[in-house]
């Protein structure tokens, strides 16, 4: 369901993992002195969801999702798997 992945500045280590049925997409932000701007586009009617530091997760909508992930930390998108 992820059509592409940017980064800004010094780059980023991306992950897929999965757990039974579920993806996560994992961006992590690997300049530990700056933030970095992240832009995620989908592709699909997938449901695409970001997983919170508690473990909840929180339903995308539209085409693109931006946000800056502080330095040294991580972004994780989640969808299931049919």
């Amino acid at each position: 369901p992820i059509a592409g992945v940017k980064t800004e500045g010094e780059g980023a280590v991306v992950s897929r993992l999965a757990r039974g049925n579920r993806r996560f997409l994992v961006i992590v932000n690997r300049d530990f002195n700056k933030p970095m701007g992240l832009e995620v586009v989908r592709q699909g009617a997938t449901a695409l969801a970001v997983v919170g530091k508690d473990g909840t997760l929180t339903p995308l909508s539209g085409e693109v999702h931006r946000r800056t992930i502080e330095p040294g930390d991580a972004e994780i998108l989640s969808w299931m798997e049919r």
